[in-house]
């Protein structure tokens, strides 16, 4: 039977391309997402400020939830 250059590719496993070609290396370093030098300082106030950021977030919904709905500190004391 006679193959051609298309016939062949058709043939062969997408997963096999595609890990010869992601694979391969390019004869670089690997690219890293981070790459270091960084300053412990800034990374653990960014890490800190994201944190509060998202807990500040939550903490504000939910108060106001809570005062469109008519649950407050004020009540509750009065009631217990």
């Amino acid at each position: 039977m006679l193959y051609t250059t298309l016939s062949r590719t058709a043939l062969r496993p997408a997963a096999r391309t595609a890990q010869r070609r992601f694979m391969g290396g390019d004869g670089h370093h690997k690219h890293m997402v981070f790459e270091p030098p960084f300053d412990r300082k800034v990374v653990g106030g960014v890490a800190i400020g994201i944190l509060a950021a998202g807990f500040g977030v939550i903490w504000g919904g939910a108060k106001f939830q809570n005062k469109k709905h008519g649950f407050t500190w004020e009540r509750y004391r009065a009631e217990n």
